[in-house]
């Protein structure tokens, strides 16, 4: 049968779930918008537009990256401020460089900030730029502060959302916008941004710049495969080009860990990761996943928000669950669960291509792929 489906189950529930399971990880987001001691809000900003545009704009992209994540309102966008000078109206014109600032007083006084210690913690603020920032990074309670000019950006918010969830700057750690006529490391350089599959990138280089350094020809030259790792970097949601939508299987790994652990308070849910590869004592986190579907499924929670992730491979249990849980595999290529080993003889898949797309009489395999490749 060919266009085998990402994952082929055979499972037995025994027993009634316990609780409804639900397909997705909802992550929780509040938006306020900070108001100035005559009651005014910040200039050009409307917030049903905000409201409208954002979910829709974060979720558009989450979906494309099938990871099982979804973000949803922990509330109506909240204003706040008012004629208090010492409450947050003192933020009305902050840049973004206040964040710490208002990320002191917000925690200091939650209720006057509509502090929501299950979501991430937007302000707006009426400062003219067009900037968003989070702070601090990969430490507890972090917020992020959007000035006007961006607040129907939404991909300036989604771009610190990326830090939330522990990515630095593709281009590099530490490393910030392009400056022209500027050289070294971050500009016409590579800086590290600590993950394997991006293409090392320098914050002033365009296609070409990024092909010749990696492959030692311009991007038309090169084939699908590698132009796609060319637009995975040119594109990252992690850089500061103007075009970023795009977000390499390792970053999310990254991001689904950090929404697993440390910010766990903002998603309903937890991955746990599963690899042919993986260890009996795996954590289920992306750098030490468990080796067996059973094993994923034990780490899940009984409450049916949990996802358990499937790296590509073939899987050959036939695993008995007994509680609600989602079973996903990644866009890196299908997770085959139930499957008999190959039988010996020649219509075996060999150890090169153990991927079966096609199953013929007698369960022979007439198709078989690479690890990694999709299905034709």
């Amino acid at each position: 049968m060919r266009n085998l489906l990402y994952i082929v189950a055979l499972l037995l529930l025994l027993q009634p779930a316990a609780a409804p399971a639900d397909d997705v990880i909802k992550i929780g987001l509040s938006i306020k918008i900070i108001r100035n001691a005559n009651g005014n809000l910040p200039t050009g900003v409307v917030p049903a537009r905000v409201e409208s545009l954002l979910l829709s704009a974060f979720n558009e992209l989450v979906v494309g990256y099938r990871r099982g994540h979804r973000f949803e309102y922990a509330g109506p966008i909240t204003e706040i401020g008012g004629p208090d000078p010492n409450g947050p109206s003192q933020w009305y014109d902050a840049e973004w460089s206040s964040c710490p600032g208002i990320r002191s007083a917000a925690l200091a006084d939650p209720n006057a900030y509509a502090w929501h210690s299950s979501a991430i913690n937007v302000y707006i603020t009426n400062a003219p730029g067009q900037v968003a920032v989070l702070c601090p990074f990969k430490q507890s309670n972090p917020i992020i502060v959007v000035e006007r000019n961006s607040a129907e950006r939404a991909m300036d918010y989604f771009h610190e959302i990326g830090h939330y969830f522990g990515l630095c700057h593709s281009h590099g750690c530490g490393c910030g916008a392009c400056v022209p006529n500027q050289t070294g490391v971050c500009f016409t350089e590579p800086g590290d941004d600590g993950i394997d599959d991006t293409l090392a990138d320098a914050g002033c280089w365009n296609a070409d710049q990024i092909a010749q350094h990696h492959f030692g020809t311009s991007f038309s030259n090169l084939d699908a495969a590698n132009q796609e790792r060319v637009v995975d970097a040119v594109q990252n949601v992690m850089s500061y080009r103007s075009l970023r939508t795009r977000l390499t299987e390792e970053q999310l790994d990254v991001w689904a860990d950090y929404a697993s652990t440390m910010y766990s308070n903002v998603a309903d849910g937890r991955t746990y990761f599963v690899a042919t590869n993986g260890s009996i004592s795996g954590t289920g986190r992306s750098t030490h996943p468990v080796d067996t579907v059973t094993n994923g499924v034990a780490l899940a929670s009984r409450d049916g928000n949990d996802i358990v992730l499937l790296r590509p491979g073939v899987y050959h249990e036939t695993p008995t669950i007994q509680r609600p849980v989602t079973l996903r595999a990644t866009r890196a290529g299908p997770a085959i669960i139930g499957l008999p080993r190959s039988p010996p003889g020649p219509s075996s898949c060999p150890a090169s291509s153990p991927i079966c797309c096609e199953i013929g009489p007698a369960d022979t395999c007439l198709l078989c792929i690479p690890m990694g490749k999709h299905c034709p």
